[in-house]
C-alpha cells in the first residue's frame, strides 16, 4: 500500500518507450545468446576429474579381467605376464625376465593422455547440453524491478480505493502494459 505521503504519478506506472524501440535488438541478442554458454565450459572441473578417474579405474578392471588365471593355477607357470593398460600398456610384469622396469612412460603418458581427452570432451558437451536447456527465469533489471514495485503498489493503492479489476487492468494497458506482464508482475 502507499504511505499517506507518496501520491501515484503516470510515470510510474508508464512503460518506457525507449524500452519498446530496442525489444527487437534485444529479442535478437536474446536469441543469440541462447547458444552462448553462460560460463566458461572449456576450464576443466569436477566433471573432469571424476570422469579421469572412472577411466582409469574401468582400464584397471578391463587389464584384471584379462589376467591368465590358467597359467596361474597350473604348474607349468614358466612365462606369466601381467599387462595394465588401455589403449597402450603402461604397467607390465613378466615372470621370464623380472629385473626388466615394469612401468611404460610412453603407454603411461598416452594413456592418461586420451583418458583426460575423453573425459574433457565429455565434461564440455555435458556443460553445454546442461546450458542449452536451463530453464533459469531471466533475470530483470534494476530498472524494471523499480518500475514494477512502483505499479505493484499503483495497482493496489486503485484496488483499495474501490476501482474495480477490469478498470485497473485496462488503466495499466492504456500505459503500455501487456496482459501477461499485468498476471506476471502485478497479481
Amino acid at each position: 500500500m502507499l504511505d499517506k505521503n507518496e501520491t501515484i504519478k503516470e510515470e510510474d506506472i508508464s512503460l518506457n518507450s525507449n524500452e519498446d524501440k530496442s525489444s527487437k535488438d534485444r529479442d535478437y541478442f536474446h536469441t543469440v545468446q541462447i547458444f552462448k554458454p553462460k560460463k566458461n565450459v572449456f576450464v576443466p572441473g569436477k566433471v573432469t576429474e571424476y570422469l579421469f578417474c572412472i577411466l582409469l579405474v574401468l582400464a584397471l578392471i578391463m587389464s584384471l579381467i584379462n589376467i591368465p588365471l590358467g597359467s596361474l593355477m597350473s604348474t607349468n607357470s614358466e612365462n606369466i605376464e601381467f599387462k595394465i593398460g588401455y589403449p597402450m600398456t603402461f604397467f607390465q610384469v613378466n615372470t621370464e625376465n623380472p629385473e626388466k622396469l615394469p612401468l611404460k612412460f610412453l603407454g603411461l603418458l598416452v594413456d592418461f593422455l586420451v583418458y583426460f581427452i575423453i573425459a574433457y570432451i565429455v565434461e564440455i558437451l555435458l556443460g553445454l547440453f546442461v546450458n542449452l536447456f536451463d530453464k533459469k527465469r531471466k533475470k530483470i533489471p534494476q530498472s524494471k524491478l523499480e518500475l514494477i514495485r512502483k505499479a505493484k503498489k499503483a495497482h493496489d493503492y486503485y484496488l483499495s480505493q474501490g476501482m474495480t479489476e477490469e478498470n485497473v487492468n485496462n488503466l495499466f494497458k492504456d500505459k503500455g502494459w501487456t496482459e501477461e506482464d499485468i498476471i506476471l508482475y502485478l497479481k
